[in-house]
């Protein structure tokens, strides 16, 4: 579903929002709602994904209870909102997935590859689980600050992929000698430093906030990006375009034109890849319009009429 779509892009087959992304911010609060939106032609569908962010304790375990992403879908023809989908689930699935998918087309092939995971949340058990579809994995180390969450970690993510999954104490332990390194963290400083990646590693981002040092953003061979109109409103990447220390000619591809064929992805063996993402809304309509046919057919989820809207 997510390789589809990213070819649907490629071929002009998305119509996209605009702005791409709205948001809402207070000073007076820590929490932000952001929507996105899209229509999928050759779906007949479109959708507007809503979601909110509170950088607090309770809301972590707000969000981790209760939905605060959904994704409201419209049937293109006839402008019927026909589905509310929580991407409770959903959500992660569709991260992992298309940092499997990058790395399907980024990460060098064959050889058996080390794994640096820097995260313990659900993001990084599905990024996880989509690179071992795509990828030869070997070993694979995982850091995350509390040592009992990259124990556990560790533990269920060898049990359920039958992988040799190792906590370590540090994050330049995890990233130094590994092919494929995947960050997914709230870390609020940069901390992966360049010295640390090899020549041909491939470096996924997909943190709120910067992950790796400047240095790895000016000295990478190529940088990708998801989607350069959305990536280019992260924090990081506007400090760094009003720095002039990155500029949109720095950008080398958007993934989607990789997968489509209008861009090489991974040229030798020593490329030094990084992509930074934002998260594509045609693959969230895409996933939760896929969820909705599923619930149609199974007979599941709770019928809406006029009179609950």
């Amino acid at each position: 579903c997510g390789e589809r779509t990213l070819r649907e892009i490629a071929s002009g087959e998305v119509d996209w929002c605009e702005p791409r992304q709205m948001q809402v911010k207070s000073p007076a609060f820590q929490t932000r709602i952001r929507a996105k939106s899209c229509l999928l032609r050759r779906h007949g569908v479109g959708g507007t994904r809503v979601f909110s962010i509170s950088r607090t304790e309770i809301g972590r375990h707000t969000a981790a209870a209760r939905p605060t992403r959904v994704v409201l879908l419209t049937d293109a023809h006839t402008g019927a909102l026909i589905a509310i989908v929580d991407e409770q689930w959903s959500f992660a699935v569709r991260t992992g997935a298309a940092v499997g998918i990058a790395a399907r087309h980024l990460a060098r092939r064959g050889e058996q590859a080390t794994v640096g995971i820097l995260g313990a949340g659900p993001i990084a058990e599905t990024s996880l689980m989509a690179i071992r579809e795509v990828c030869n994995v070997g070993k694979v180390r995982v850091y995350a600050p509390p040592v009992e969450e990259r124990e556990s970690y560790a533990s269920r993510m060898s049990e359920q992929l039958g992988l040799q999954v190792v906590p370590v104490a540090g994050a330049e332990e995890a990233v130094r000698g590994s092919a494929i390194v995947c960050a997914a963290t709230s870390a609020k400083e940069p901390f992966i430093r360049d010295e640390w990646l090899d020549p041909g590693s491939f470096l996924y981002s997909l943190g709120e906030l910067q992950e790796a040092e400047t240095q790895v953003y000016m000295r990478t061979d190529k940088l990708v990006v998801d989607d350069w109109e959305q990536v280019k409103l992260k924090t990081d990447v506007i400090a760094l375009l009003g720095s002039g220390e990155l500029s949109e000619s720095d950008v080398y591809a958007e993934l989607a034109d990789v997968v489509g064929g209008k861009r090489p992805g991974r040229e030798s063996e020593e490329e030094r890849i990084f992509m930074r993402s934002q998260g594509l809304v045609p693959q969230d309509i895409a996933l939760a319009h896929a969820i909705y046919l599923a619930a149609i057919e199974r007979g599941v989820g709770q019928p809406l009429s006029s009179s609950h809207l």
